[in-house]
């Protein structure tokens, strides 16, 4: 067996070879690859042959991350040959190894939340391993903005009043800047706009409920039902004075908000019942003032 050491072109040659017969050309580099020919030497003159070794031969690449300005170890980071699937994450003193590296100049990117990406060149090849050390600056990273939203939470204790408003089924709502700039010292002097009538004697009463005679709406404060039906012949109506004095029960500069139905077929199914037919008042006290 012969020998030959290829030049810095990779070029070998031997001389005085027997001619007329086959021989076997074997080139190996660094234990990393090998390649393996045959060749006839023909009777007369030299004879070319190239051998090719493929250097993709799977390599290892470790090495350690560190944080530029202190030298510290930095884990969790991704390091990866680019354009390949090799890739491994840094331990708590930040070393690495990828066992399946790609042989030739590679580019190594290193990506981690804190530092962002680098990226660096390196030559893979000619011996078992290459052991890098690559240092990171922290780095600002662009965060997509946020878009936050918010549904406007109704005050305490009148859930059920803001609900029943933007359902509009009927019914009028004041809420407290329309109470306050009424500057009205009774509710009954505030609801005379809006059909509810308070004649001489104290009495009051929807306009255009007919047909229930003289009555008062049902009055509710705070969700709580506070006049009860059983005037005179007709048991399922409120008395003009329970009325009126059940709406006398609260000083309007207490009050949040104020429901006014005018007759039956506006009363919400959870306000209904005996006893409003001539219509339903709700006052709502300043979180239950």
């Amino acid at each position: 067996m012969r020998r030959a050491v290829a030049d810095q072109e990779g070029r070998y040659h031997f001389c005085e070879v027997e001619r007329g017969t086959v021989h076997g050309i074997r080139a190996t580099l660094a234990a990393r690859g090998s390649a393996e020919r045959e060749v006839i030497v023909a009777s007369e003159g030299n004879v070319r042959n190239d051998v090719a070794i493929d250097l993709r031969t799977p390599f290892r690449l470790t090495g350690r991350v560190l944080d530029a300005e202190t030298g510290r170890p930095v884990a969790a980071a991704r390091v990866r040959i680019a354009g390949t699937e090799a890739a491994a994450l840094t331990d708590t003193q930040g070393r690495f190894l990828i066992e399946n590296a790609p042989t030739g100049s590679q580019q190594v990117e290193v990506e981690h939340l804190g530092y962002g990406t680098h990226r660096e060149v390196v030559a893979l090849g000619g011996v078992d391993a290459v052991e890098m050390i690559i240092h990171l600056g922290i780095r600002a990273i662009a965060i997509e903005g946020v878009v936050a939203t918010a549904r406007i939470r109704a005050p305490a204790g009148l859930e059920d009043f803001h609900r029943r408003r933007s359902e509009q089924r009927g019914g009028i709502f004041l809420d407290r800047v329309a109470i306050e700039r009424r500057n009205a010292t009774r509710v009954e002097h505030m609801l005379s706009e809006y059909g509810v009538v308070a004649d001489g004697s104290g009495v009051i009463m929807p306009r255009g409920a007919s047909g229930f005679g003289v009555c008062g709406p049902m009055v509710y404060i705070d969700g709580i039902r506070v006049t009860h039906p059983g005037m005179g012949d007709d048991r399922a109506a409120v008395s003009p004075s329970d009325a009126r004095d059940a709406l006398r029960m609260v000083n309007p500069a207490l009050l949040d908000g104020i429901e006014i139905y005018r007759g039956a077929s506006q009363v919400p199914v959870e306000l209904g019942g005996t006893g409003g037919g001539c219509g339903v008042i709700m006052l709502w006290t300043r979180r239950g003032t």
